[in-house]
């Protein structure tokens, strides 16, 4: 018993040291809360280093904790989301929302604005929240987590939003997205080569953020993934 306890003490200090590496690299510190927050949390469930890039690397090109989808294509409003453009019309969302923090926001309004665009079944209006930009209703699914953390108030804390966006990560993971890592893990039998970090963050890319261009980005997150995971192990 004593041993096991000390193999999973050395594995949580190996870890933490590795996203301290990650963290304090000057590359990755426009995220360094979120890249912290989340990295800790995915190796205390158990995740190896290379899944561990790959989801980093997709939230390092995604969001921010608590952070809502900007609305505001200033320089190209051509290439601003119909989405959101239905969002800035009808309910002000540039005004109320974009680009802002949870903690900013009233929660009972939010609660109000996304029971309207459930009932329309997010067939116009949407837009993406937090550190992975859920999208319709996931983003529906993330607010419900935020209401259980904060309790009811109409503000949450940086706190309350941090724990519900790990619980919605680990529990998207576990469940409905489960298939994503286990197809990676059977495909990549060697989990400490930076290949695997690569293909971590290329699957998670294309089959759990699946954001707009979405082979190319792809690529871009898969070279991240590799990148940071060889920050994480030097």
């Amino acid at each position: 018993m004593k041993v096991l306890l000390i193999l999973v003490l050395i594995t949580l200090v190996t870890s933490n040291a590795m996203i301290d590496k990650l963290v304090s690299n000057s590359k990755y510190s426009s995220k360094k809360s979120t890249l912290k927050i989340i990295g800790n949390l995915l190796f205390d469930h158990g995740y190896e280093a290379s899944w561990v890039a790959g989801v980093l690397a997709n939230i390092f090109h995604e969001g921010t904790i608590g952070k809502f989808e900007s609305s505001a294509y200033i320089s190209h409003p051509e290439k601003e989301p119909q989405y959101l453009k239905y969002m800035d019309q009808l309910y002000g969302y540039r005004t109320k929302y974009s680009n802002k923090i949870i903690t900013d926001v009233s929660i009972h309004e939010l609660d109000s604005l996304l029971v309207k665009l459930k009932a329309a079944n997010w067939k116009k209006g949407k837009f993406g929240l937090g550190c992975v930009q859920w999208t319709g209703g996931r983003t529906y699914n993330l607010f419900q987590k935020y209401k259980s953390e904060c309790g009811g108030r109409d503000k949450i804390t940086l706190e309350e939003a941090t724990a519900a966006e790990g619980k919605m990560v680990i529990g998207e993971f576990t469940s409905g997205y489960k298939y994503i890592y286990d197809e990676w893990k059977k495909n990549n039998p060697n989990k400490n080569a930076p290949g695997a970090a690569y293909n971590a963050g290329h699957i998670i890319c294309m089959k759990y953020e699946v954001p707009a261009d979405t082979a190319n980005k792809a690529k871009k997150r898969g070279q991240t993934a590799q990148e940071m995971f060889s920050v994480m192990t030097k």
